[in-house]
């Protein structure tokens, strides 16, 4: 099955339960190794027509999924389009990338970069005027999303060897 001739007939299908009946025998038939931007298009497609005809809470799982993958790819345009989508079903996407360094806060940033240089938490709270528990909170939060455990494998994370860069 080409993904492609699908996903264009979906789009140019004006019933919605009958694009919302494409899109998802599609997505279960998919046989071959497939872009991961022709399946987020594919889930976009199910999650926009499930929304018009009213479902959003089904609608939600392939759209976050279609956001995930778009974001992961560099795809901002269909991911813009995922984020819109979602907001119709009353979700409030927060950040583009939920893991990795993309999706530190500011805050999170500069604590990680204060502890990576050997500064104590204690330290880092008196320099940015917070208490030692938002201190550990910030890199708490921060170590999750880097997927890291100790302060060695932050800084790995942080200033990654330049053949390790994205």
């Amino acid at each position: 099955m080409i993904l492609t001739a699908v996903h264009a007939a979906a789009v140019a299908e004006p019933d919605d339960a009958r694009r919302r009946e494409l899109c998802e025998t599609a997505l279960a038939r998919i046989d071959a190794p497939c872009s991961v931007l022709g399946l987020s298009r594919m889930r976009l497609e199910l999650g926009h027509a499930l929304t018009r005809l009213g479902r959003r809470v089904p609608a939600r799982g392939p759209l976050q999924q279609a956001l995930a993958d778009a974001d992961r790819t560099g795809a901002t345009l269909l991911a813009e389009a995922a984020r819109r989508e979602l907001v119709a079903t009353g979700l409030r996407p927060r950040r583009t990338q939920t893991e990795g360094l993309a999706s530190l806060t500011p805050r999170q940033r500069q604590v990680c970069e204060l502890a990576a240089c050997g500064t104590t938490n204690r330290a880092i709270a008196q320099h940015l005027f917070l208490s030692v528990k938002t201190v550990e909170t910030h890199l708490a939060a921060a170590y999750e999303k880097l997927g890291v455990e100790t302060r060695e494998a932050l800084v790995d994370a942080l200033h990654p060897p330049a053949d390790q860069r994205p």
